[in-house]
This record gives structure tokens, C-alpha cells and sequence, in this order.
């Protein structure tokens, strides 16, 4: 084998431009894949930093079976699942939110989360300094706090002896008992802040209104998804007659677990897995065009195999021989691709920003390592066997013969290589085109008319400075008539979420009529002040917009079209009643006001959903704690929006000093990060598709250059008997259109086979989509014209003289 090894060398050394090509090919292809690993290791495969992550799953609800997605229980139902349950050793809780940090430098908004005292032990992590959460803290009226290490680091500059400081939390001062270490992300990645869960009787009373709780447990040794699933689902379902009275009739409630490691990564794993198989395709593409170069060689090693051949060399040690050649270029492009790997990393974290939480954190480890050297070696034997299948076929009495040429085993094997390249092409350009259509009808669908106009900014009210009803809508009705008397202010406003914001959902009863689904309706809700749609943009369809008059004694609301039209088709909706959940649901019913255009509620690769919109003024004293402190502040400007920044946050300050301004940006910004994800995509996408056609281009024109070479004194004899140049251009043209047709249709076949697959990525368009798949092979077809075109001019202009005496 080492002596193997160093003849390949030899060999190799001996043709350094054709080594050299054939590395950086390799070295390339190798290289992309690696860096695309490495983020796929780094998101979708590195192991949760929690003890056996396998054994963590949640726990997730549904009211109706017509919802799409499982939500986040009360907290009533997560006390009678944990008490009941066999399944879990343990059931924690824990739910996010916002919290305002001051007393240390400016106010500061972050993003925190209550958890139970359970829920680090449930997940088997320890503070790094200090200590967890006790049992005896989870109740109301405790005073500490545990700080992960980056919001130790961010909030407050690393400070050492922090431990046992007091530290000032929406108000109330808390106790810094721990701070956990730089591992430890749970449950977001930038939470900076923990406290105990603390649950006052009120919230375990109101069952059926907060569905805010995320309950996350540790299931017990051999215990399966499945068996845990049929569990809590048969608790679940046994507590609807603890509901009231007035849901029972509606409610068909569900319940589930699923893996934790798995829910963490489902959204962005279609994305990751597509973007490794397209860089696996375009080192496939890479592997044909370096096994051409080795068969094109091949040519010229007849001889040489067929005397080792002659003095008793079997097929098998021959083969052996080119395989170590190739698998000799595949690891040295390896090695270089190592490198490369380092650089296209840092491109892609660059690239990424903010479009797919983990990515940052992808990194060439051993993992990465060790997966390219499989790669490397899986590389060299794949390019490396259409060369060594050849030599299985050489005639020894051919090869021996100085002119001897082969040529039908070669013929037939570059074509097969030359219709794989234009296959794999296809496939990708066709994806790049879809990704390309869909981003393009996101695009086309603005959620606010005027979006470089719009400023919006979150605020948070504590409740130990805000406690009732009354000081929460002062606050916010006095800070939007300040906005509105600023200079360059043509409208402001204030609301529970706005478009790409979220909102909340509901379940509502139309007024005298029934669901045709037979199911309870749903739709999203948002509370704002009366100037939403004017300084949003959201146009009035019919009847008004909301006013200062309407508060809870008339109870009136605004619908979108969506609503309307799903729920009332073909009637005028004005003046029709609806209320929240059962008809015998003793809150009152809302009137109908008016319709307003549809706008896109959470991103824009959802479809919109009916909406709903009511006064700020006509929230419950309940409701408004829980929805109306935080609320997102829209800015409707007369001039660039950035140039009214600052004045906004000196009047926020001038209203309360001790509250942050979270996320100042335009609504431009905002929908920019909503593209986020699918543009990145798109670029990398797009990047390696182009790198496909051109490698594919270049694999074609080299299969037709070697099969003019392999003719040229045929050619030569056809001209001198009077063959016309036109007509070998057109032979020669029609034989390379052939392998690119021939190709084409295999790959559109096998994008469509994807099409399940494909159909997770794009958004408004079909996996099918006609124009892409007429476009993307016309373009290709056009690239593998020219290619074939170049070699067939050389071809039609040869002079047959010097085409006879080739040989």
C-alpha cells in the first residue's frame, strides 16, 4: 500500500497543471460542504448542554382539533398534569417575558423568564456561581434573581461579587442568588434573567384565560414520546369538566409531548438540510468533472497499464492503483478544503446575522474535522471509479499498441458523465428558482403601505409602579398625545401588535350562527387606541374606524376582510355581534363596526388569518394586566423616520425616566428581518446553483472538446470527401444538445420527485411552479449550447490534411 501511495505520487507529480486543477476542484467542493457542516452540526446536531437532552420533552395543549399547532398550557392544567403524571420524573414550567432592569446606568428592557424551582434540576445544571432556585421560593412575594452569563456579562460589565447584590427588576428589588454558566441558553438563546414561577391563586383560578405557561419535563428511564403522549392526553381530556361552565361546550381538548432538542431546531432544519444538499450537489458536479480530467488522462496511460497488465499485474491491483491516485488527490483537496472551510464559516456567519438562531456558533471542531476526511475519502473513490471501471474493460492487445485508443469504453463513459452534471445542474437551478419566486411574491405583498414613514418601539410598564387599569391607559394616552406635538409627527399610536408583531388568539361565537366546520371560530385579536389604522396605514373597508367614545359599556370592534369574509360571506357585517368564546360566555357582545384591509400578522411567509381589533379602553382590568403593559408603539413621521429617533426617546424619558425604549426601528427594519431567513437562503442558494452551471458548463465543453479530439481524423476524411462544415457543426452541436436534453429531463424529474421536500422552503408559488421549470432548463439549455458550440466551430473549421496526418 506505501508503495502504492508513492507511486501516485510520482504520477501525480509528474502533471502538476492537471494535479493541480484537480485539488482546488475538490478542494472547493470540499470546502463549502464542510463550512455548510459545520453550521448543520452546530444547530440541528450538537447535543443540548443539559444532562441526557434526549429525556427532556414538552408538554403542549390544543382546545380544538382544528388548530394547526400545539400552545402552551394554563397553569392549572400544568399542576393537575404534574400531579398525575407517571410518565415524567419531573414537570417544570417556565414563561418568557420582559422585564426592565434600573438603578444600573440607563433603564435597560431584557428578555427574561419565571421558572419553577424544578426546572434546572429537571434540566441537570447547576449555577456556576451561587445557587439555584429553592422550592420554597416558588410563591409570590419573594425577592431574588439568577442571571445567565450573558446577561451577568451584558447588563452588568462582568462585575465580580455580584452575588448577594440587590438589583432593581420592574421595580422591586431583588436579590442575585446565582448566575448560571456562559453554556447555559434556556429557554431563548439572549435570555439574561430568571425568576421563581411564583403563581398566586388568581392565575391557578383562571383556567381557560392564560395560556402562557410552557411546561417542560424529564421523562422517566425507558419512558417513549408515544407512551407519554397517550398519558397526558388521557389526563388533559379528563379535565374539561374543570373548566367553566361556559367553555365546556366548545372545548375538545388534546394533549401531547414531543422532544425538546427536536422543537428547539424544527423551524430552521428544511433550511439547513436544503443548503447541505445543495452543496452536496455541487460536489457531485465537482467529483464528474475531475473524473473527467482522470479519464481524459487515462488516455494517455494506456500503454502503461496495459505493460503492467502484460507482466501479471491483476485487474483488482490496477484498480487498487488508481483508486489510491484518486483517493491521493481527494484527501490533499481535503486538506486544502480544511482551510477554506475556516473562511467560508466566518462568510457565512457574516452572512447569516441574525436569519438562523445557532449558526453563529458553527465552528470547525473535531465533528467537522472528522466529517471531512470521510468526505475526502468517500470523494476520491466516487470520481475515482469511472476511470478504474474503464481499465476493467482495457484491451491489453489495443493499449499495447502505441496509436491504441479505446475509444468505445471512453465514449460511453463521458456521455453518462456529461448527462450527470447537466442532471445535478438542473436540480439546483430549479431550486434556485423557486426560493427566487417565492421571495419575490413575498415581496410583492408589503404589510403597510409607506413602511420607510413608520417608527415603532416597544414599551414595558412595571406593575409595581403601574398597578391598575386606569394608570396603564393614562400612561399610553398621554405619551401618544406627546408623540403626535413633535416636530415631523404626522400620527402616533399605540396597540397590542401590529403587522409581523404578533397578535393573540381567540375563540369568538358569531351572533345566531354556527361554524360551517362545525368548529368553535378562531381568529387573532389585538387591542390599540383609535388612531391604529390611520397612523399604521391599514385601510377602512366599510363602516368606521374605532374612536375615543367607544370603550367597554358600547363594546365595539373592527374586523379584517379575512374575517368577514370567512365568517359572514357575501353580508354586510356592520352592526353583526360576536363574542369571545360560547355564546353562553358571560362577557358582552361586540358590535361590528367596520372592516379594514387585511395586513400580514406574524411573518410574511404566513398566510393572513381573520383579525379582530377593540379599544384599548375595553380590556378587563384582567386583560389589561396581562396584555396592555407592554404594548408596541407606532410613529406615523413627515420625515425620514430616523430623524425623529432621538426626539422620541427624550420624550419617552420626559414621560417616565426609568423606562427603557426597546427596538426603535422603522418598519422597514422590521420587515426586513422577516425576510431575514428566506434571503439568506436565497444568496447561498443562488451562489451555488451559479457555481453548479458554470462547473456544469465547463464538465460539458470538456466531454465535447475530448470528443472532437478523439475524432478529428474522422472528421478530417468525412471533409476531404466533401462534407460540408455546416453540416459537422450541426452533427457535432446536435450530439452534445443530445446529452444536455437527455440530462434536463433527468433532473426536472428528480425535482419534481422532491417536490414534498422543496414545498417546506418557498412560500406563494408551487413546488411545480411552471415558469421555473421552463426558465431554469432554458437557461441551462442556452450555458450547454455554448459549450457544445465552441468545440463544434473548432471542429467544422479543421483542415483535413491536418486532421489525416494526426495519427
Amino acid at each position: 500500500m506505501l508503495l502504492d501511495f508513492r507511486y501516485a505520487l510520482r504520477v501525480l507529480m509528474k502533471s502538476p497543471g492537471f494535479t493541480g486543477s484537480a485539488i482546488l476542484a475538490i478542494a472547493l467542493g470540499i470546502g463549502i460542504n464542510s463550512a455548510v457542516f459545520s453550521a448543520v452540526n452546530a444547530v440541528l446536531l450538537r447535543p443540548l448542554p443539559f444532562r441526557e437532552p434526549h429525556r427532556l420533552a414538552l408538554v403542549g395543549e390544543k382546545i380544538i382539533p382544528s388548530w394547526k399547532d400545539f400552545i402552551s398550557l394554563t397553569p392549572a392544567d400544568y399542576l393537575d398534569i404534574r400531579d398525575r403524571t407517571h410518565s415524567f420524573e419531573q414537570l417544570g414550567a417556565y414563561i418568557s417575558g420582559n422585564y426592565t432592569l434600573t438603578g444600573w446606568g440607563e433603564p435597560r428592557r431584557l428578555n427574561g423568564a419565571r421558572i419553577t424551582a424544578n426546572m434546572l434540576p429537571i434540566l441537570g445544571v447547576a449555577a456556576r456561581e451561587g445557587r439555584v432556585f429553592l422550592a420554597a421560593e416558588d410563591r409570590p412575594g419573594n425577592d431574588v434573581a439568577i442571571l445567565t452569563d450573558r446577561g451577568w456579562k451584558d447588563l452588568f460589565n462582568a462585575a465580580p461579587n455580584l452575588l448577594g447584590k440587590k438589583i432593581t427588576i420592574d421595580g422591586e428589588i431583588r436579590t442575585v442568588v446565582g448566575i448560571m454558566p456562559p453554556t447555559f441558553e434556556f429557554p431563548e438563546n439572549d435570555t439574561k434573567l430568571l425568576l421563581p414561577m411564583a403563581y398566586t391563586q388568581t392565575e391557578i383560578a383562571a383556567r381557560g384565560e392564560r395560556y402562557d405557561t410552557t411546561v417542560l419535563g424529564r421523562l422517566q428511564p425507558g419512558q417513549t414520546i408515544a407512551q407519554a403522549t397517550a398519558e397526558i392526553d388521557s389526563i388533559i381530556r379528563s379535565l374539561v369538566d374543570r373548566y367553566p361552565p361556559s367553555m365546556r361546550e366548545q372545548l375538545d381538548l388534546h394533549a401531547r409531548a414531543s422532544s425538546y432538542s427536536e422543537d428547539r431546531v424544527h423551524e430552521v432544519r428544511p433550511a439547513l438540510l436544503f443548503l447541505l444538499g445543495a452543496v452536496g450537489l455541487v460536489l457531485l458536479i465537482g467529483c464528474v468533472n475531475v473524473a473527467n480530467l482522470l479519464l481524459a488522462k487515462a488516455a494517455a496511460r494506456q500503454r502503461e497499464i496495459a505493460i503492467r497488465a502484460a507482466l501479471g499485474a491483476g485487474r483488482m491491483r490496477i484498480i487498487r492503483q488508481l483508486l489510491i491516485e484518486s483517493l491521493t488527490l481527494s484527501l490533499a483537496g481535503g486538506a486544502l478544503g480544511l482551510l477554506f472551510s475556516i473562511w467560508f464559516t466566518r462568510m457565512l456567519i457574516a452572512m447569516n446575522a441574525s436569519a438562523i438562531h445557532g449558526f453563529e456558533k458553527a465552528a470547525i471542531d473535531a465533528t467537522v474535522f472528522f466529517y471531512t476526511l470521510g468526505l475526502s475519502v468517500v470523494t476520491g473513490i466516487v470520481f475515482g471509479l469511472a476511470p478504474a471501471i474503464h481499465q476493467i474493460h482495457l484491451d491489453l492487445n489495443t493499449g499495447l499498441k502505441e496509436t491504441g485508443r479505446g475509444v468505445s469504453h471512453r465514449s460511453r463513459m463521458l456521455p453518462l458523465l456529461g448527462v450527470g452534471e447537466v442532471a445535478l445542474s438542473a436540480m439546483l437551478l430549479i431550486g434556485a428558482g423557486l426560493l427566487l419566486r417565492s421571495f419575490a411574491a413575498l415581496a410583492g405583498s408589503d404589510p403597510v403601505p409607506r413602511p420607510e414613514r413608520l417608527l415603532t418601539f416597544g414599551i414595558s410598564l412595571p406593575e409595581a409602579k403601574y398597578p391598575t387599569q386606569g394608570g396603564i391607559l393614562t400612561f399610553y394616552q398621554g405619551l401618544v398625545t406627546r408623540l403626535e406635538s413633535l416636530p415631523g409627527v404626522e400620527s402616533a399610536s399605540a396597540s397590542t401588535s401590529m403587522p409581523l408583531i404578533g397578535y393573540w388568539p381567540v375563540l369568538f361565537a358569531p351572533e345566531s350562527r354556527a361554524p360551517d366546520s362545525g368548529q368553535p371560530a378562531q381568529g387573532l385579536n389585538a387591542a390599540v387606541l383609535p388612531g391604529y389604522f390611520r397612523t399604521v396605514g391599514i385601510a377602512l373597508k366599510k363602516g368606521r374606524l374605532l374612536r375615543d367614545s367607544d370603550t367597554a359599556e358600547n363594546s365595539t370592534i373592527v374586523i379584517n376582510e379575512k374575517m368577514a369574509g370567512r365568517y359572514w360571506p357575501g353580508e354586510d357585517v356592520v352592526g353583526k355581534r360576536l363574542k369571545w368564546g360560547h355564546p353562553k360566555y358571560p362577557g358582552p357582545w361586540l358590535t361590528i363596526v367596520g372592516v379594514v384591509a387585511d395586513t400580514k400578522q406574524a411573518r410574511m411567509d404566513r398566510d393572513i388569518q381573520p383579525a379582530m381589533y377593540m379599544p384599548l379602553a375595553e380590556l378587563s382590568p384582567k386583560m389589561m394586566g396581562t396584555f396592555g403593559r407592554a404594548l408596541t408603539i407606532q410613529v406615523r413621521t413627515k420625515v425620514p423616520a430616523a430623524s425623529v429617533a432621538g426626539d422620541v426617546r427624550r420624550t419617552v424619558a420626559s414621560v417616565d425616566s426609568e423606562l427603557p425604549v426597546v427596538e426603535l426601528r422603522s418598519m422597514d427594519s422590521v420587515i426586513a428581518a422577516s425576510f431575514a431567513p428566506r434571503r439568506f437562503n436565497l444568496v447561498l442558494i443562488g451562489v451555488f446553483a451559479s457555481f453548479a452551471v458554470l462547473l456544469a458548463a465547463i464538465g460539458l465543453y470538456g466531454v465535447m472538446s475530448y470528443s472532437v479530439v478523439r475524432q478529428t481524423r474522422e472528421i478530417g476524411i468525412r471533409m476531404a470527401l466533401g462534407a460540408p462544415s455546416a453540416k459537422v457543426l450541426r452533427e457535432v452541436i446536435a450530439r452534445g444538445m443530445l446529452l444536455v436534453v437527455a440530462g434536463l429531463a433527468i433532473g426536472a424529474a428528480a425535482a419534481i420527485g422532491l417536490r414534498q421536500f422543496v414545498s417546506k422552503m418557498i412560500y406563494g408559488v408551487s413546488a411545480t411552479d411552471l415558469v421555473v421549470f421552463i426558465a431554469a432548463p432554458a437557461f441551462l439549455a442556452a450555458i450547454g449550447l455554448l459549450a457544445c458550440y465552441i468545440p463544434a466551430r473548432r471542429a467544422a473549421v479543421i483542415d483535413p490534411l491536418i486532421a489525416l496526418r494526426s495519427e
